[in-house]
């Protein structure tokens, strides 16, 4: 939870931050920006999360937050039913009653050496990095070559997907069976 310091607007807070993360960097299919909330509502308390769950929507409620900041969107295709009581429709409801506005930010955070990319390059201690494709606007995948205690860490076993998924002790996930991208071990 970030409180500010100063009264800003919403408008102002995601102006910060999507200077800092431009929404025309996100993929087509992607769902960036201003979810909900209005424009010039006071912000004094931030929350961030990586997912806008019910849990975290009412997370912020309970601190007090005028903006949750998520990186996952609410939604990538069209909802035609937004029930109060569960899941998506609860998120809504419970932000929206209380005044609490959503910005999600996406890939247009993973392109970002600020974002998803620089945490990578400095855990990882990778130097010289560079786009494998400069000016793509596709992600791609690569492998590289990584310390031992990090393929170690990698190659353990994985529980099984659950409500809490992804785990809080991981931080990536393995491709699914069938993806290219997946290596039997």
């Amino acid at each position: 939870m970030s409180t500010v310091s100063s009264t800003r607007t919403v408008d102002a807070v995601i102006g910060a931050l999507e200077e800092a993360y431009p929404l025309s960097w996100a993929e087509s299919w992607d769902r960036v920006g201003l979810v909900l909330g209005e424009r010039g509502a006071e912000v004094r308390r931030v929350l961030l999360a990586v997912d806008p769950t019910v849990c975290v929507a009412r997370e912020a409620v309970e601190r007090d937050a005028q903006l949750l900041v998520t990186h996952h969107p609410l939604l990538l295709r069209g909802a035609s039913f937004l029930p109060a009581d569960e899941g998506k429709g609860a998120v809504v409801t419970t932000l929206l009653r209380h005044g609490t506005a959503l910005w999600c930010g996406h890939t247009n955070v993973d392109r970002s050496t600020r974002g998803t990319v620089g945490a990578w390059i400095s855990a990882l201690d990778l130097q010289d990095a560079a786009p494998l494709v400069p000016g793509s606007r596709r992600l791609r995948r690569r492998t590289i070559p990584i310390a031992s205690d990090w393929a170690r860490w990698a190659r353990s076993p994985w529980p099984p997907p659950s409500v809490g998924w992804p785990p809080r002790s991981r931080i990536w996930s393995r491709p699914p069976p069938g993806d290219p991208a997946h290596r039997s071990r």
